[in-house]
C-alpha cells in the first residue's frame, strides 16, 4: 500500500483546529507523540528545539487510496517553529507530500475585527504573510474551511479577503463550535484528506508528463551523428 506523509497546520489567529482535525480521522484513541524514526531534524542544533525531538501529534491513517501519516505541531511551538523553519529541515519517513491548513470562521472574525481596530479593512495582509510560509515549502496544499458549510458565497469571500488563488482547493465544513465537545467533523477531514491526495496524485501526473516532454525534447535536439551513433550502439536480441 502507498504510504504518504502530510503536514496539518493552522491559519494565524486559529485554536486547536489542526490538532482536532488530527485527532477526529485518528484510529487509536489520541493521536500519539511517540514518533520514533517517521520524524528527525535534518539539522540539529539550530534553535531551541534542539534539545529534543521536535513535539508533534501523530496519527496513522488507513484508507483504500493509501496509508496517510499525519503530523500536526502542538499551540506552544507553532510561533517559534514558523518564524524560525521550513519542512525541508524535517526528514519525513515516509516522503511529506502535502498539506492541510485549517482555517476557523471565527479566528477570521476575531483577525478582522483586530485588523478594523488598526484602521484596515482587510485581512489579505494578514493572509500574504501567513500563505507565503506555506508556498515556501514547495507543497501542494488545501484549505479546511470550518464554519462555511453551505455558505458558498462566504467561501468566495475568504477566497478573496485572503487572495488565494483558484487552484487552492477550499473544502467547507461545519464550525468547531457547533459540537460538544468540541470535534472536527470526521465527513468533512475525510473530504479534506480525498482533496488533498486528489491534488497530489494529479501534480505527481502533470510532473511526469513534463520530465517525459523535456526528455523527449532533450533526444530531438541532439545532433544527428549522436543519435546515428547512439542508434548503432544497441544491441538486438
Amino acid at each position: 500500500m502507498k504510504e504518504l506523509s502530510i503536514w496539518v497546520d493552522q491559519f494565524y489567529g486559529g485554536i486547536i483546529g489542526h490538532g482536532m482535525f488530527v485527532r477526529s480521522l485518528c484510529q487509536e484513541k489520541a493521536p500519539s507523540r511517540h514518533l520514533g524514526k517517521l520524524i528527525k531534524w535534518l539539522q540539529p542544533g539550530i534553535s531551541y528545539f534542539d534539545r529534543a525531538d521536535l513535539s508533534l501529534s501523530y496519527c496513522k491513517v488507513i484508507r483504500p487510496e493509501a496509508m496517510f501519516h499525519l503530523f500536526s505541531l502542538g499551540e506552544a511551538a507553532w510561533g517559534a517553529f514558523h518564524n524560525a523553519h521550513t519542512l525541508n529541515e524535517l526528514d519525513f519517513q515516509p516522503k511529506l507530500v502535502g498539506m492541510i491548513v485549517v482555517i476557523e470562521r471565527e479566528s477570521i472574525m476575531r483577525s478582522l475585527e483586530r485588523t478594523l481596530k488598526k484602521g484596515i479593512d482587510s485581512i489579505s495582509s494578514l493572509g500574504t504573510t501567513h500563505f507565503s510560509w506555506f508556498e515556501k515549502q514547495r507543497l501542494p496544499y488545501v484549505i479546511a474551511a470550518t464554519g462555511y458549510h453551505g455558505s458558498r458565497a462566504g467561501l468566495e469571500q475568504l477566497r478573496t479577503a485572503l487572495e488565494l488563488t483558484p487552484d487552492i482547493p477550499m473544502i467547507p465544513g461545519p464550525s468547531l463550535l457547533n459540537g460538544d465537545p468540541l470535534l472536527f467533523d470526521i465527513e468533512h477531514a475525510n473530504q479534506v484528506l480525498i482533496a488533498l491526495h486528489n491534488k497530489v496524485t494529479l501534480q505527481s501526473i502533470v510532473e511526469r508528463n513534463w520530465t517525459i516532454l523535456e526528455t523527449k525534447k532533450q533526444v530531438t535536439n541532439r545532433p544527428n551523428s549522436v543519435r546515428k551513433a547512439s542508434s548503432h550502439g544497441r544491441r538486438t536480441i
